[in-house]
């Protein structure tokens, strides 16, 4: 009796390409925008809010080149928070230590080319980046009161606050 061909263990699909992984060219991460340059705790509650108020503090960004350069790394954080266009440049810090409260702010030297967001990412894997002006403090001032709301929960909050939630 002549031996069965073996069968085979998956079903052939025809035409079945498998999809191939491309890693996203975005990254991800926390960003808290401090307000003065010789700010060196991270903020406790009643200064996140008022950082917050002002158009700073903490904010999720999706940087859309994760080869970006010093000059574009800072152009996009300035988009984000215009209020450090004033600030004559930035510091990344990181906090370090443990438990809960405030924690000590640390500087993060940059690399040769400056603050490249390939550098920065190398630095940060979940914590969060601390961005403070170099040069002059920045303005703290509440923004004014025409923002643009959003509806959440039954209340209406300044589109801004709704990193919070």
């Amino acid at each position: 009796m002549p031996a069965a061909p073996p069968k085979s263990k998956k079903p052939k699909l025809n035409g079945y390409v498998p999809a191939r992984f491309t890693p996203l060219e975005t990254w991800t991460h926390d960003v808290c925008a401090l307000g003065k340059c010789d700010e060196n705790k991270t903020p406790d509650r009643p200064r996140m809010e008022k950082l917050m108020q002002a158009g700073l503090g903490k904010m999720k960004l999706v940087f859309p080149n994760k080869k970006a350069s010093h000059s574009e790394f800072q152009s996009f954080l300035e988009e984000k928070f215009p209020r450090l266009i004033d600030g004559g440049g930035i510091e990344v810090m990181r906090a370090v230590g443990g438990g809960g409260g405030q924690r000590d702010l640390h500087l993060v030297a940059p690399g040769r080319e400056g603050y490249t967001l390939a550098h920065v990412k190398e630095r940060f894997s979940q914590a969060t980046v601390y961005i403070r002006p170099l040069q002059t403090d920045l303005d703290e001032s509440p923004l004014s009161n025409e923002v643009n709301i959003a509806f959440h929960n039954n209340y209406y909050y300044p589109v801004r606050m709704m990193y919070t939630f």
